[in-house]
């Protein structure tokens, strides 16, 4: 699994990977990666998570909406599911961690490079995400 991530700032040129200073807390864990691409064009703040559980593809197997497990628990929605169009990730979408059989080449590329090593005060480390690459 990989992190992706869409991070629009100049000081984050997209495909590069990317880890935050002291954001691991195992010595000698696998440091937590994510890798900036240009997948997203919307703005959001990264305070929320959800799990993907299915999709609804048209004809030419594109996704329309999606069945997503909320983090707020099981008294919203249908006892913690919602179903949400592939607009609105495409509006908020922050980051995802996906199998790297679904990333191009060139992305695939990117996570054999050595990461930029960011701050520990950067907005980055408040993901905290485990993703594993």
């Amino acid at each position: 699994m990989v992190c992706l991530i869409n991070a629009p700032t100049q000081d984050k040129p997209y495909d590069k990977l990317y880890t935050v200073a002291y954001l691991g807390n195992v010595v000698g864990g696998q440091p937590v990666r994510y890798l900036n691409a240009d997948v997203d064009y919307g703005h959001s703040r990264m305070t929320h998570a959800m799990l993907l559980a299915g999709v609804d593809l048209n004809e030419a197997g594109r996704p329309v909406k999606w069945r997503v497990e909320n983090s707020w628990g099981t008294e919203r929605g249908d006892k913690g599911y919602m179903l949400m169009t592939d607009r609105w990730f495409e509006e908020y979408l922050y980051e995802i961690a996906v199998s790297k059989r679904y990333l191009s080449p060139d992305l695939l590329a990117v996570l054999e490079t050595e990461p930029v090593v960011l701050p520990p005060w950067d907005p980055m480390g408040a993901l905290a995400d485990p993703c594993q690459s």
